[in-house]
């Protein structure tokens, strides 16, 4: 099994098997098992600013128990080009779930891969600038899925993408 993050407070998740074809719509108990939103941030403690320690405790229950359940193999994650962040907090938050990330998947020993933003972009809607969430969206709904949060619309993207990429140079290498 594949899953793909799109890190944030709210991270988006979508996970396929690593042959499968994606992007064709999937019935509502499929959909509920394979690509959802947590959001980390609801009853996090109110102290300082920078103490983000609930929030990276939650999302490693979050990803390991993920790795576990689903029977992860791989891990892509999007990578969020620094100057797009809001907010040093921003920052800090992406750079900690990051840590996090690899830090489990190595423990996990599940290997993991970064796809650029840009990248995914370019594979959503064939622009690799922003391309803005409207337009990711209508894309999705094309595809048959409801109109959803953006993280796990793009999440959804990172996943597609990489199985694209994946697919192109099994075919490459078949030639």
């Amino acid at each position: 099994m594949i899953l793909a993050l799109d890190l944030g407070t709210k991270t988006g998740w979508a996970a396929a098997e690593r042959n499968a074809p994606f992007l064709p719509p999937m019935s509502d108990d499929e959909t509920a098992a394979r690509q959802a939103v947590r959001h980390y941030m609801h009853g996090v403690f109110k102290g300082p600013p920078s103490n983000h320690g609930l929030l990276f405790r939650r999302f490693r229950s979050f990803l390991t128990q993920r790795i576990e359940r689903l029977g992860v193999e791989r891990l892509i994650v999007e990578a969020q080009p620094m100057q797009d962040l809001r907010s040093a907090a921003a920052a800090e938050v992406f750079l900690g779930l990051k840590a996090c990330v690899d830090e489990i998947a190595y423990d996990a020993r599940v290997p993991t891969h970064v796809l650029n933003t840009s990248t995914m972009q370019l594979h959503a809607v064939n622009t690799g600038r922003d391309s803005g969430k409207k337009k990711r969206a209508a894309r999705l709904a094309a595809f048959g899925y409801p109109a959803i949060d953006d993280n796990q619309g793009d999440a959804i993207f990172v996943l597609s993408c990489w199985l694209a990429q994946q697919a192109a140079k099994a075919a490459e290498a078949a030639e």
